[in-house]
């Protein structure tokens, strides 16, 4: 494994550590996990989402990461309806946040595809 790709693995496996967190100190929380529709609920289904899109990319699977992207859009938009309505300006910017591990992992990534497919295109002479 080179730099990139120990760099990707350790971003993803604390994200997957991070999501998988919350998702016990979620149902710990409720105290009952029978109360599956509840507002955690929605989180929790794309958190489970985002840990299995996570597992891809550790695998390095182009696949991975455009779920990657699909489920934190969506657990960014569900965090963004579940906003109360009085919150200030900076509580917008709250979920927005959650963009920075992922946009590291996806720009490596891409720039590991790239080195890869350049020198699979070397010509020897």
């Amino acid at each position: 494994m080179n730099k990139k790709q120990i760099i990707i693995w350790l971003l993803a496996c604390f994200l997957i550590t991070y999501h998988t967190l919350k998702i016990y100190t979620g149902l710990a929380e409720t105290g009952n996990a029978g109360l599956i529709f509840s507002e955690g609920y929605y989180q929790n289904t794309v958190r489970l989402w985002i840990i299995t899109s996570l597992l891809l990319v550790i695998m390095f699977k182009r696949l991975g990461v455009y779920s990657m992207w699909l489920s934190i859009f969506a657990l960014v938009v569900i965090q963004y309806v579940l906003l109360p309505g009085n919150v200030n300006l900076a509580g917008y910017f709250g979920p927005l946040k959650g963009f920075i591990i992922p946009l590291i992992i996806t720009w490596l990534f891409w720039r590991q595809g790239e080195q890869t497919a350049s020198r699979l295109n070397v010509k020897h002479s």
